[in-house]
């Protein structure tokens, strides 16, 4: 799951936007409080056809025995006599394996053989505790012949059904035995899940026009119960997190002890909702704009300016860009405003509120082609951020980068951006805090256990 954190802040990180949008006060429903929760739900699917064949590599193996049947004067060969049917429902697994039975009667003369399927059922129960100790209890529901080993020589006969309970009894903790290993084997999930927390320890980088640090902390996991398909099994996997994210390199955490807790629960939502505290500098904002705005020339009624220089300045309730231009007016302008944002809306503007000239250190207002008009509004456009443009170029990416897992991993992933909102804004000395929110599909088709184990 942490691969493909990184992967949606990596595209999200891309489309965090060179200008600046800049609040006057607080503004927002959520409240910027140092807490901000993540909700991540992984939709899986078990392919059964992965399932069934780690099954059989085990099975095969605990088919070979030895088993000692010579107390009833006969030997007993027993070997799959063809592939187990595997379902997965809830939290058990059902394998039925037809196994066949191979008679031998030795005499002086000859060997006599005959030959029986019997088709066994077996549940193993899975159980996930507290701290993720996986533990397994495999057992014999049911056997039956579907072809019974017929032979019968002078004097002797194959006493069928006490051979039948024989071999149940012989064989059967065995192949429990094998079936317990192989779930625990490919579902190592302690020592995954050990892994994992060690991915999330350490805040890491994300690709961004400004440098970023992101810490995601996660809080608990939730499991479901499993549906079970015709070729697929299906659950859910849910993790709850706390997210940081700074422009400024965050501190290592101190190292904690132990694993996150996770429960088993049969309510789980459908959608990750993933929430991003950006601490933006001011600094940082006046570098993006630079590169966004120097160069650039804007004209209107025959006059234009030509940006040379852009800084930008955040105090409390307030903020001002202050741009130096050649050309009509020479001199420089100082630009403030106050931004907008709707409930659940997608986007941030942000109206220029007064512009200023300044000239031999004296505050002018500007001139009317300069202060209204084209402009103003050209002005206006490059401060104005959508979300729903990030996610657009941010899906495209997301596609190409899971193309690469999916031949790296023989995984089939799927992550289907949704909507994006800013929750809350809030201006701070040199700091804009924005707290946004993406919602999501995460999806993962598993073929393979051994691809799993590397991913």
């Amino acid at each position: 799951m942490i691969r493909l954190v990184v992967i949606l802040l990596s595209v999200w990180g891309c489309g965090i936007p060179r200008q600046a949008v800049t609040p006057k006060g607080s503004i927002g429903t959520v409240p910027l409080s140092g807490t901000y929760p993540t909700d991540l739900v992984l939709h899986y699917k078990l392919y059964k056809a992965g399932v069934t064949d780690t099954v059989n590599n085990a099975l095969a193996d605990a088919l070979r025995g030895p088993f000692d049947f010579s107390s009833y004067g006969i030997e007993v060969a027993l070997s799959k006599a063809g592939s187990a049917n595997v379902e997965l429902q809830g939290k058990s697994v059902l394998v039925i394996v037809p196994v066949q039975v191979q008679v031998i009667k030795k005499t002086f003369l000859t060997d006599f053989k005959a030959k029986g399927i019997m088709e066994m059922s077996f549940v193993s129960d899975i159980e996930i505790d507290s701290v993720w100790n996986l533990k397994t209890k495999t057992r014999l529901s049911d056997h039956r012949w579907k072809e019974k080993p017929v032979l019968s020589l002078a004097g002797f006969s194959i006493p069928i059904e006490t051979i039948s309970d024989a071999i149940v009894t012989r064989s059967k903790p065995a192949i429990e035995k094998s079936i317990d290993e192989s779930v625990r084997e490919s579902f190592q999930l302690r020592t995954k899940m050990r892994e994992t927390m060690a991915l999330f320890a350490t805040p890491f980088t994300i690709d961004t026009p400004m440098q970023a640090w992101i810490h995601i902390k996660p809080e608990r996991f939730q499991l479901n119960k499993i549906t079970n398909g015709r070729q697929y099994a299906t659950g859910k996997i849910g993790m709850s997190a706390t997210s940081t994210f700074s422009t400024s390199q965050l501190a290592v955490p101190p190292a904690k002890s132990g694993l996150p807790k996770v429960t088993w629960t049969d309510k789980m939502g459908d959608t990750s909702v993933f929430r991003l505290l950006a601490d933006i500098r001011s600094d940082h904002v006046t570098k993006s704009l630079q590169t966004a705005l120097i160069g650039q020339t804007f004209a209107s009624d025959g006059k234009s300016i030509t940006i040379q220089q852009v800084e930008v300045g955040f105090l409390p309730g307030s903020v001002t860009i202050s741009v130096q231009t050649t050309g009509s007016f020479k001199g420089t302008i100082l630009i403030s405003g106050t931004p907008q944002t709707g409930n659940n809306s997608g986007e941030i503007t942000f109206p220029v509120r007064d512009i200023q000239v300044k000239t031999k250190n004296l505050l002018h207002k500007a001139a009317a082609w300069l202060g209204e008009g084209k402009i103003r509004s050209e002005l206006e456009k490059k401060m104005r951020f959508s979300l729903r443009d990030v996610l657009t170029g941010a899906q495209q990416e997301v596609n190409a980068q899971l193309q690469e897992m999916k031949k790296k991993y023989d995984l089939d992933i799927t992550v289907g951006l949704g909507s994006a909102q800013v929750e809350s804004l809030e201006l701070r000395e040199g700091r804009l805090l924005a707290l946004l929110q993406c919602r999501f599909y995460l999806g993962i088709g598993i073929r393979d256990f051994r691809s799993f184990g590397k991913f």
